[in-house]
């Protein structure tokens, strides 16, 4: 099961090479993800466009935006079906509120919801988990 790294790291003076190489291999392993989930929030842009605003689209895709880089840098996802509810929701939410905090818990949740209803209708890649977390 995927998780989210949380917390600070204390790495001393003589590792810190080895940190940043290790920072590098796990930035060239997210690579593809992160390639993959960009192409998708393009699409989903373009879809956006075609019913709504282009603010309400600049809104929905900022915060897709810091979505994709809060999977690639503080989880342990390497593919979209990897990604659980709690990091979907809750855990994005909270992260984004800390590191950002200028949208509402609903505007958030309002975007990952139409973002995985795209995904699973538009581009066939299909997470239940997530899914079902919207439903009431």
């Amino acid at each position: 099961m995927a998780e989210v790294f949380r917390g600070k790291v204390a790495i001393p003076g003589e590792q810190i090479e080895a940190y940043f190489e290790a920072l590098e291999q796990f930035e060239i392993d997210k690579q593809s993800m992160r390639q993959q989930l960009e192409q998708c929030a393009r699409d989903f842009e373009q879809a956006l466009a075609k019913q709504y605003t282009p603010k309400t689209v600049r809104k929905h895709i900022a915060i897709i935006a810091l979505f994709i880089d809060f999977l690639c840098w503080d989880t342990d996802v390497r593919q979209l079906e990897e990604i659980t509810r709690g990091i979907a929701n809750s855990y994005f939410r909270q992260w984004y509120r800390r590191k950002v905090g200028d949208r509402t818990e609903s505007e958030l949740k309002t975007t990952m919801k139409k973002l995985f209803q795209f995904l699973d209708r538009e581009k066939g890649i299909t997470n239940e988990a997530v899914l079902k977390s919207f439903q009431r």
